[in-house]
Parts: structure tokens; C-alpha cells; sequence
């Protein structure tokens, strides 16, 4: 076998036939399934990034394709997006009350900061998956999935704290400081803004607890 080494006049020329070659025609999502890699740092599964884990993502992903017709995406997301909660979780409305398994597309419910949105998506319904119940120091209990990503308030210790985002199953091996004290804390909702002029007060329910509101 007669081995070469290539001269710098070849190498050239392979690379700029490489690079003149069109990029194959993937949608966003078929390629970060076959490219994306997830460190350790940014996820809580390292490797390779599978839409089929966050499967209401992939119209999204695939709107921003090159070979879409689409020409501009709004995208709007509350804080906790990707986290999976139990189907009988309670949700407030505008007109009521609803549920995780029960909203639909064009329902009008709440954001964090209480303001009015619309529902523009609902992702299918996930089965086999890791949950956790959770309580917070006010009582209230919901159960979400182990990979539900939270913004949340790490404590420190003397005094100190810092805003992290973290899944479920991050946070529970050390959410308790000493067996005793939470370590993790996240911020109350806002307050319902709504449009008729009524003046009641409400019990509301929202990823962040239960609180009471008074309508305006």
C-alpha cells in the first residue's frame, strides 16, 4: 500500500469543494436531533438533544427552517415552559376555572404576572413519566414531572440566595437544608388583572401556590 501525504494545493481545494457543497435540506428539528449535544452544565440529560422529549416544541423548531414558508415566529412562553404538570391541576380563566387535561387552543388564562394571555398550543399527554409531589410552605400541593424546569431562589446561607434554574428532580436530593428548612423558594404570581369592574375576592391557584386576589 503506497500511502501520500496530501499537498497543501489538495487540501485546499477538498475543503473549498466541501464548503461550496449546499447544506442538506433539514428542518430545525431534524437537525438538532442528528447535531444538537447537550452539556452537563446546560441540562439536566447530557447528550443528544431528542425533540421527541419536547415534541410541542417541534412546530416551533420547524417554522425557523429554512425551507419553511413561514417568515416571522412569536413565540410566547411563561417562565416555566418544558415542565409538565398533572392533568387535573387546576388553572384560572378568565371566565373560570380549568384544568391541565381540559384547556384547550385559544383559552384565556393567566401568566405569572397576572395578566391575560392566550392559549396558542397544548402539547399531547405524557404517560410513564417521573413525578413528584410537591408542597409549599403555604400548604399548597401539586404534582408536576421530574423534568419540569423552575426558576428558583437558591438559599445560600447567611443571607444569601441566587435565582437558578433547576428541574424537579435536580432539586429534590437537596431541597432541604439540615432535614429541616427549604432550600428553594419561588416568587408569587401577580395580581389577576381582568376586565370586567368586579370587586370580589378569589382563591387562585397558579405554578407559583395559592394566593388570594382581589378582581378589579
Amino acid at each position: 500500500m503506497n500511502l501520500q501525504t496530501p499537498t497543501a494545493e489538495e487540501i485546499y481545494s477538498a475543503a473549498a469543494a466541501a464548503g461550496a457543497r449546499p447544506d442538506p435540506l433539514l428542518t430545525i428539528s431534524q437537525w438538532a436531533d442528528k447535531y444538537r449535544m447537550l452539556s452537563q452544565r446546560a441540562s439536566a440529560e447530557s447528550g443528544p438533544w431528542r425533540t421527541e422529549r419536547t415534541p410541542y416544541l417541534r412546530e416551533i423548531m420547524d417554522c425557523l427552517s429554512p425551507s419553511s414558508p413561514i417568515e416571522r415566529v412569536v413565540f410566547m412562553k411563561g417562565a416555566q415552559i418544558g415542565g409538565p404538570l398533572a392533568l387535573d391541576t387546576p388553572l384560572p380563566t378568565l371566565f373560570g376555572w380549568t384544568t391541565m387535561g381540559q384547556v384547550q387552543v385559544g383559552d384565556r388564562l393567566f401568566d405569572e404576572n397576572g395578566q391575560p394571555c392566550v392559549v396558542r398550543s397544548v402539547s399531547p399527554i405524557f404517560t410513564g413519566r417521573p413525578c413528584f409531589r410537591l408542597r409549599l410552605s403555604d400548604g399548597a400541593e401539586f404534582i408536576c414531572d421530574a423534568e419540569h424546569r423552575w426558576i428558583v431562589w437558591d438559599d445560600l446561607g447567611a443571607g444569601k440566595r441566587s435565582l437558578i434554574k433547576a428541574t424537579t428532580s435536580e432539586m429534590f436530593p437537596r431541597h432541604k437544608v439540615r432535614g429541616v428548612r427549604n432550600r428553594f423558594a419561588i416568587d408569587v404570581a401577580g395580581p389577576l388583572s381582568t376586565p370586567r369592574p368586579i370587586c370580589r375576592w378569589i382563591p387562585i391557584c397558579s405554578a407559583f401556590g395559592w394566593a388570594t386576589a382581589r378582581q378589579r
